[in-house]
């Protein structure tokens, strides 16, 4: 969805969670501020910024992998 006000750093980190159709995980992930800020795009259409999560953003530096993590809460 829709990222309003990014620039106005309102948070320290998106926790953001990719499903499959049956509501599994299959990858999740805590990505810094700084480096959403980077990787978000702005959407004038929408005034909000737009965040994928493309297979590259858990090789980035401080974004922590929770993957794992977060299966092991969700039954």
């Amino acid at each position: 969805s829709a990222i309003r006000d990014l620039d106005k750093a309102q948070f320290d980190f998106i926790a953001a969670v990719l499903f499959c159709n049956d509501y599994s995980i299959i990858r999740a992930a805590l990505i810094p501020y700084d480096i959403a800020l980077k990787q978000a795009k702005f959407v004038s259409r929408t005034n909000s910024h737009k965040l994928i999560l493309r297979d590259n953003i858990w090789n980035l530096e401080n974004v922590r992998d929770v993957s794992e993590d977060l299966k092991k809460v969700i039954l």
